[in-house]
């Protein structure tokens, strides 16, 4: 089966919005394609479409190239059976796919697209885990602004930035940030 990947940044930012799938190899999202005839769907795209996104997390070009490289052949030699034909799909990295045996990562790409399916046919968009259900927030996450007891950080202005000081200011006039 050949791969038929996903180009644009459009393309992988509609899938953004879809069903979503974590595990400690990468992250799968999946959405269907949109119906023929719109702009992000070409007449061609009879199977379905993935994306690949390997930060630099993951480690230097070399291992982020052999990583997209085993994630595309594993998801080749899988066949066509357990990616639908009409979705569209982006797979995110991470570092423990690089060293992952291929049998277990082709495994691991089985088992997310049936849980993947399985929730998209539930209804259930996203997984909220370490997430408050309720207000959509992370637990234990800092507040936006001030100082929290315990943290060494220091409170930090309400545009996000680190407050000045005057000493900063009197840089002996070399320009910003030249000492």
């Amino acid at each position: 089966m050949k791969i038929v990947t996903l180009k644009r940044s459009a393309e992988f930012k509609r899938v953004r919005g879809g069903v979503r799938l974590a595990g400690p190899l990468f992250i799968i999202e999946g959405r269907p394609r949109p119906p023929a005839g719109t702009p992000s769907c070409t007449p061609n795209d009879a199977g379905p479409r993935f994306g690949f996104t390997i930060t630099r997390k993951v480690g230097s070009a070399v291992v982020r190239n052999r990583v997209r490289r085993r994630l595309k052949e594993a998801l080749r030699t899988l066949g066509p059976a357990p990616a639908r034909p009409d979705y569209d799909y982006v797979v995110v990295a991470s570092k423990a796919a690089h060293d992952y045996p291929f049998a277990g990562l082709q495994d691991a790409l089985r088992e997310a697209f049936e849980r993947l399916h399985r929730q998209a046919d539930s209804g259930q968009q996203r997984i909220a885990s370490g997430r408050n259900k309720a207000k959509g927030k992370r637990v234990g996450a800092r507040p936006p602004s001030g100082a929290v007891p315990g943290d060494s950080h220091p409170p930090r202005s309400s545009d996000g930035l680190q407050p000045s000081s005057e000493a900063d200011e009197s840089n002996s006039g070399n320009g910003p940030g030249r000492r």
